[in-house]
């Protein structure tokens, strides 16, 4: 393969195939999802009269063991955790909408990893009696 020809000049094919590296490299993201592991559970609730109420276990691992806090959206504290590779926590909730849970770092609240605790209305639809204006008996 000739990279440049008699004049200096580089090759194109050469150069485009750098460019389309350059773009593919600079378009890859950091793997932060495989240092953490995060889970919760339940991973959803049924809403009953409107509020769901529940025990949230949330249980994380780390590749590296550093200092962590949990933010719950819509509460405004955090849970801080010291230096540890795994832990788990439970956190007592009434809701009515999902809410996301985030593993933040201690120092900087950097997001290490992120979930959503969905949640479920069931309706009753009622269905009325249906009568028919003639009818005899009602």
């Amino acid at each position: 393969m000739v990279l440049a020809d008699s004049t200096g000049q580089i090759d194109m094919n050469f150069r485009c195939l750098q460019i389309i590296s350059l773009v593919c490299i600079a378009n890859t993201p950091f793997a932060y999802a495989s240092d953490v592991v995060m889970s919760i559970n339940p991973e959803s609730c049924m809403a009953e009269n409107g509020w769901c109420a529940a025990s949230l276990e949330v249980s994380w691992q780390l590749s590296k063991a550093k200092a962590v806090c949990l933010k719950v959206e819509g509460k405004a504290e955090k849970i801080c955790f010291d230096k540890q590779l795994t832990n788990s926590t439970i956190i007592q909730i009434k809701i009515k909408r999902p809410i996301k849970v985030q593993l933040l770092t201690a120092s900087s609240d950097q997001v290490l990893a992120s979930t959503t605790l969905n949640v479920f209305v069931r309706e009753y639809k009622r269905r009325s009696r249906q009568r028919h204006a003639w009818s005899v008996i009602q």
